[in-house]
């Protein structure tokens, strides 16, 4: 809406100036209401580097030129949740970034931003794509970064961790499909000032700092080939000296790279839509926080293996217990876990295995389980001490998978028993100090799947004077 306002993740590099410019321009000549009026632009300073104060002092400047809300951020090293500033021969690199989330997520809070632009562009999709890649990942790794999307619960650490709050906040990245020359072009025309932060031209630094090395060498020399771009990136141990094909394009005889990444990521976009409405169709009403999903029938229908992996991923990552939007909610995404579930839910029940008919986890603290659905809607267990062996559905049973949180341990369980008295009483307190205009709920996230809500204005007057 009109009053919601615009966040800009602003580095004072080439890429967020740029984007920081342009979308300063945009909603000043555009009228739609549908438009933020109001962008705050974010700059988190790290301190690491002597150039920290000009970087700093040229993202507030820019944000001033450009009509926006300036925020400049330091990072509390050692105060609270942020750990010591990272020391040579630590992971410098992943403290910084989980460091640099936080500050933006307590700034976007603060400011009461629920969506954040960055200046990621196509050169920068090109090297998350090659390295992913290079670990293994699946096509769905290959797409690169979301043009958009949640923020997400994080990875369930203090300092990553964002909870439901995280659900409601969102990333988008307007400048992914540009490539970085013609940023750069656009800073050059309008005479936009800029830091180039030297540590992202230092190979030995990063994995991704490598590969852009290793791709630029390949253009300046006009040598794009598969056997050069192979060759590179043996080169700089970035691949398996074994590997001997890549999973992009060509036009004519040089490898294609932006439109080989932008091509998988619009395939993977409209994948997911699609097992998004197999799964709206093939959806059976179950307990809450689990997924019942009708095999046979219009499931048979979803016959393409990658709409068959998303389809699971999107299952997993509803009902696992881990963090709502990490890689654990969906079993770190491995591979071979996520084809022995497809080949399990996605095949007629009387062409599975004996072995294959029995209740199975493949991550994520999820089990799979086969279930009777029965006409009235009530379910029962495939198997059960009754009927250890399976019986043949009767007449307008059908079979599902059953998707579930893994019992917890009896550690994990002492975690799920929460005491609820203390804050209860507190906000009661609130409720009789300040008058029943201020609100008397009290929430919190159960199990990273539930949003448990006390509304005290609702309860018996027994347990409110109990308080």
């Amino acid at each position: 809406s009109s009053a919601s306002p615009l966040g800009v993740a602003n580095s004072a590099g080439p890429d967020s100036t740029c984007l920081l410019f342009l979308l300063s321009r945009l909603f000043s000549i555009c009228k739609d209401p549908a438009f933020p009026r109001c962008i705050h632009s974010f700059h988190i300073n790290h301190g690491f580097q002597e150039a920290s104060g000009r970087m700093a002092e040229v993202a507030h400047a820019n944000a001033v030129k450009f009509h926006a809300e300036s925020h400049v951020l330091p990072i509390p090293w050692g105060e609270g949740m942020y750990p010591l500033k990272p020391k040579a021969g630590e992971p410098i690199e992943l403290i910084a970034r989980q460091a640099r989330q936080r500050r933006m997520f307590d700034g976007m809070r603060d400011a009461d931003v629920d969506i954040v632009a960055f200046g990621h562009h196509a050169d920068d999709q090109v090297e998350t794509s090659v390295m992913r890649w290079s670990k293994g990942s699946s096509p769905f790794g290959l797409a690169g970064m979301a043009h958009i999307r949640r923020w997400g619960m994080g990875d369930g650490h203090d300092l990553q961790f964002f909870g439901t709050e995280g659900l409601s906040k969102w990333v988008i990245r307007p400048l992914l499909p540009i490539a970085k020359e013609r940023i750069l072009a656009t800073c050059d025309f309008h005479n936009l000032e800029y830091v180039v932060d030297e540590t992202n031209f230092q190979p030995d630094l990063t994995l991704r700092n490598s590969i852009r090395t290793a791709i630029a060498d390949l253009r300046s020399s006009n040598a794009l080939s598969e056997n050069m771009f192979l060759q590179k990136l043996k080169e700089a141990n970035i691949i398996s000296k074994t590997v001997s094909s890549i999973p992009y394009d060509f036009i004519g005889d040089s490898l294609d790279l932006y439109g080989s990444v932008q091509l998988i990521s619009t395939r993977m976009e409209e994948i997911e839509a699609e097992a998004i409405m197999h799964l709206d169709l093939n959806r059976v009403q179950s307990p809450p926080g689990t997924f019942l999903l009708a095999t046979g029938g219009r499931l048979l229908n979803a016959t393409h293996p990658l709409i068959q992996s998303a389809m699971i991923l999107c299952i997993l990552r509803y009902v696992s217990p881990m963090p709502w939007g990490s890689v654990q909610a969906q079993g770190h995404r491995r591979g071979q876990n996520i084809r022995s579930l497809v080949s399990r839910v996605f095949t007629p029940w009387d062409q599975l295995e004996p072995q294959q008919q029995v209740p199975v986890s493949a991550g994520g603290q999820v089990i799979w389980r086969p279930m009777r659905i029965k006409q009235d809607g009530y379910l029962r267990h495939f198997r059960d001490t009754k009927y250890p062996e399976p019986r043949p559905l009767s007449s307008g049973e059908r079979l599902g998978w059953l998707a579930c949180r893994v019992p917890p341990q009896t550690h994990e369980a002492e975690k799920l028993t929460i005491d609820a008295t203390d804050m209860l009483r507190a906000a009661d307190e609130r409720v009789r100090r300040h008058g029943s205009g201020l609100s008397s709920a009290v929430e919190f996230l159960w199990d990273c799947r539930f949003l448990i809500r006390f509304r005290l204005d609702c309860a018996p007057t027994d347990v409110r004077e109990k308080l």
